[in-house]
């Protein structure tokens, strides 16, 4: 499947020190990305990433880079890391340009979501972290991608993920 991230990070909730690591050679890795794409219809990475999925919100944010995304989670949450950026894209295949420079491409190597215990569909943020404004002055750009989602499952699985460091 394209776009597997390279890592997955689990959190506890209120937590910024991962209790869980999964890295792309690990066994743990298909069976962690199995539960995640249940949540959805068809495989949510490669449709959004590949301009393909439709019924998504994209919103540009900002933060002090002295915040962080997380701190907002009142739920376990995971990071999704990549080795190389990818561009995020539209419904249609282009690409989503920044809201503070509209010259630049969003360009992402991590991701965030929280996992909540909510059975059924319900309102799910993934955030897309903005990786060149990461790299260089006092705000983080992020992209808030908006859809719905199931996430009971993975949250009923998500402990078996938690003290998975690598190590």
């Amino acid at each position: 499947m394209p776009f597997q991230p390279d890592e997955i990070y689990v959190y506890k909730a209120n937590s910024a020190v991962p209790s869980g690591q999964i890295t792309k050679d690990d066994d743990l890795h298909e069976e962690f990305l199995g539960y995640y794409n249940n949540m959805f219809s068809s495989s949510f990475l490669s449709a959004l990433f590949g301009g393909r999925l439709s019924g998504y919100e994209l919103s540009s944010n900002q933060i002090s880079t002295s915040q962080k995304i997380y701190n907002q989670f009142e739920n376990p949450y995971v990071k999704f890391k990549y080795d190389s950026e990818i561009a995020l894209t539209y419904k249609n295949g282009r690409e989503y340009k920044s809201k503070y420079d509209s010259t630049k491409t969003v360009t992402f190597k991590e991701l965030y979501f929280e996992v909540d215990e909510t059975n059924g569909l319900s309102e799910f943020k993934i955030y897309v972290i903005d990786y060149n404004s990461s790299l260089s002055g006092d705000k983080t750009h992020y992209v808030e991608v908006t859809l719905r989602a199931n996430t009971y499952d993975l949250s009923q699985n998500l402990k078996h993920f938690h003290n998975s460091l690598v190590g």
